[in-house]
């Protein structure tokens, strides 16, 4: 079954086939529980020409948005589906009176650094967790 979050007709939440891997480095997030977390209203995806184009996963954390994970399947990258999401992102913690979103990204994917501070975002620290090397990322609203 497939439902549309109120604001933005163009996303879709809908059943994950788990049949997805982003590219890139960083943490595996093809482990992660899609199914859960699309039926904890956390996970919308776009579909395109030929199934899914793009998905993004935004957690709620009280204070305020968490992006936990943004992909574009390699053959729509380049597209600004990338820049779809993070607006999207942006306009779910407005419309949730959230008043920050933060992110990070693993420090070797370098057009992840470039892009974010383009798009608003200041670096604020940087970590290692589970053998990754992140650079976190606010941007108020």
């Amino acid at each position: 079954m497939r439902t549309r979050p109120r604001r933005s007709p163009r996303w879709s939440r809908r059943r994950s086939r788990g049949t997805s891997r982003p590219s890139g480095a960083g943490r595996r997030r093809w482990d992660d529980d899609h199914a859960a977390r699309i039926a904890a209203g956390q996970q919308w995806v776009r579909d395109g020409d030929g199934g899914l184009v793009s998905s993004i996963v935004l957690v709620d954390a009280g204070d305020h948005l968490i992006v936990n994970n943004v992909a574009v399947a390699p053959s729509a990258q380049g597209r600004g589906l990338g820049r779809d999401l993070l607006a999207y992102a942006e306009d779910e913690a407005r419309r949730r009176h959230l008043p920050e979103i933060r992110l990070h990204t693993n420090a070797a994917m370098a057009d992840n650094l470039l892009l974010y501070p383009k798009l608003g975002y200041a670096e604020v620290g940087r970590e290692t967790r589970h053998g990754f090397h992140r650079v976190l990322f606010v941007k108020a609203l």
